[in-house]
């Protein structure tokens, strides 16, 4: 998530986002807003769901990453299943993002 912020950012050549590659959506929603300007209301829609679902999968992503410690819970078959399972659909066609 880091870098395709990184290359939303380079790719539009903002220079007011924060640098700070850790902060991948704030960097992701910054090149969003800019772009919303242009486009109709239903791709904005689609902007903001899209933000919204990788948040989550990030989310699932850490869960895994950290053990579940934060929720203070084991990690199940599940957990892993849901984060292939978003991954591999957030691939198809090798285009995220393709409104911008």
């Amino acid at each position: 998530m880091q870098e395709f912020a990184t290359e939303l950012v380079d790719k539009f050549r903002l220079s007011d986002v924060d640098p700070n590659k850790a902060h991948a959506f704030a960097r992701i929603k910054a090149v969003f807003e800019q772009k919303k300007k242009i486009l109709g209301s239903t791709q904005k829609q689609f902007l903001d769901a899209l933000l919204t679902y990788w948040g989550v999968v990030s989310d699932l992503v850490q869960r895994q990453e950290h053990g579940a410690q934060k929720e203070d819970s084991n990690l199940v078959w599940g957990d892993g299943r849901r984060v292939v399972f978003s991954d591999c659909n957030d691939n198809v066609g090798n285009r995220p993002c393709s409104l911008l």
